[in-house]
């Protein structure tokens, strides 16, 4: 009788996906630092906060 159900399918958490999941997770902790500390920055050169509320909404690369 052969083993039916048993190792029949790909390996979900392969080093590569692992991997993916980690890289996708700094890239989402630096944005987010990235955020909050662009204000931060702002106010201490002397910018108001709403210079920094036109940089966060704006796209991060200007149209063509």
């Amino acid at each position: 009788m052969p083993n039916i159900g048993k190792d029949d399918h790909p390996k979900l958490w392969s080093l590569i996906f692992v991997l993916i999941i980690a890289l996708t997770f700094c890239c989402f902790v630096m944005g987010q630092g990235l955020n909050s500390g662009t204000s931060v920055f702002l106010a201490g050169q002397g910018y108001g906060a709403s210079l920094a509320g036109v940089l966060a909404s704006s796209s991060p690369l200007p149209p063509r």
